[in-house]
């Protein structure tokens, strides 16, 4: 997984600017999996999966989500993932731009696509 991204695509879902589109599970399930210190793949650097040709899976050049590293950098969230990244040199919070249209925080952004925020316990 690389974190060379500095800006959110035009579809990124953590887009402020645009409609949310995903399901609420879907976005429930995810902001659940980026709390417990999970990466989640930008779209465009996913590839089909070979053994189920319903799922999308990170591709040979995958990398993490603008959008979600502007909405968690902007709630003041850096999750495991993102802190080993930038330990190591892979991630510099520094590039990320916070001027993208993206949500301030996994809560707002929970909240736009319906679904109710639970905290997940640390």
């Amino acid at each position: 997984m690389k974190y060379d991204l500095t800006t959110p695509c035009k579809r990124c879902p953590f887009r402020s600017d645009i409609d949310p589109y995903l399901r609420p599970a879907r976005a429930s399930e995810i902001a659940e999996a980026l709390r417990q210190g999970s990466t989640f793949t930008c779209h465009k650097t996913t590839v089909v999966d070979p053994r189920n040709e319903a799922r999308m899976v990170p591709g040979p050049r995958a990398q993490f989500c603008a959008g979600a590293l502007a909405t968690m950098e902007r709630e003041g969230f850096a999750n495991q993932m993102m802190r080993i990244a930038e330990r190591i040199g892979l991630y510099d919070a520094a590039r990320v731009d916070f001027d993208a249209p993206v949500y301030d925080s996994l809560a707002d952004w929970l909240a736009a696509h319906d679904v109710e925020d639970v905290e997940v316990a640390s």
